[in-house]
């Protein structure tokens, strides 16, 4: 089986959900942690700490492929900085990463139907969960 992880970031924080499977027929890795924060986006240490934090994960989950809700560049809504340096940390990893467009995700999803209450996942999880499902094939 093949292990999809699916991350979203929103300001300083990567919140991992991890799929090992296919579309027809996956688990959840029941993992720790849920979340990873990039406590001070200006400090060396602060990035090191992540960057060995998300490689640990990576490592122990054993994970093949990475999906990521991409920043938002443009606009409205533009992501802040620390959202890119978390972008670019997790693709040295090491590990395939693919960005994924929101709007991409979001044509995606409306021809699937997700209740967070079967997999036992918390609210907070359910986009890097949608975006990991996305990752299966």
């Amino acid at each position: 089986m093949s292990v999809v992880c699916g991350i979203e970031i929103k300001s300083k924080t990567a919140t991992l959900v991890a799929l090992d499977g296919t579309r027809d027929d996956f688990t959840i890795v029941k993992s720790k942690p849920l979340k990873i924060e990039l406590s001070d986006s200006s400090s060396q240490e602060s990035i090191k700490t992540f960057s060995d934090e998300i490689n640990n994960f990576f490592a122990n989950e054993k994970v093949e492929k990475v999906i990521i809700k991409e920043g938002i560049s443009k606009g409205k809504f533009t992501s802040g900085s620390p959202v890119f340096k978390i972008e670019t940390i997790i693709q040295m990893t090491g590990v395939e990463v693919n960005l994924l467009k929101p709007q991409t995700l979001n044509t995606f999803l409306k021809n699937e139907v997700f209740d967070l209450n079967d997999n036992d996942l918390k609210k907070y999880q359910q986009v890097a969960y949608e975006v990991a499902y996305y990752g299966l094939k």
